[in-house]
């Protein structure tokens, strides 16, 4: 089976802005969401929020379920990834056995 990683809305957004050449300060001005939150969310740094994604689709003319959706997809689609290839992923320090002693 394979796996299919779907996109960072980020990643979206980012062909949205080229698509329609809008610049990400304009879009920043037009939408009220500060212009760093989207520089993050476009180099997948951040998660997409409901309220960003409800501001896009208001924006962009589309469904606020359509951003919304982009970012479960991605989020499944790491989690199906991660359990199916455990050893190709990172580990998580936190999440491993703790030492016998501290100190």
């Amino acid at each position: 089976m394979k796996t299919v990683i779907h996109p960072h809305p980020g990643k979206v957004l980012r062909e949205r802005l080229i698509e329609t050449r809008i610049l990400i300060f304009d879009l920043a001005d037009r939408t009220n969401i500060p212009e760093d939150a989207i520089r993050k969310l476009i180099n997948g740094e951040i998660a997409l929020t409901p309220k960003m994604a409800e501001k896009f689709a208001r924006f962009f003319g589309d469904k606020f379920e359509s951003w919304i959706k982009a970012q479960i997809n991605f989020e499944l689609s790491h989690v199906i990834y991660e359990s199916s290839y455990p050893n190709q992923c990172k580990k998580d320090p936190m999440s491993g056995p703790l030492p016998d002693k501290f100190g």
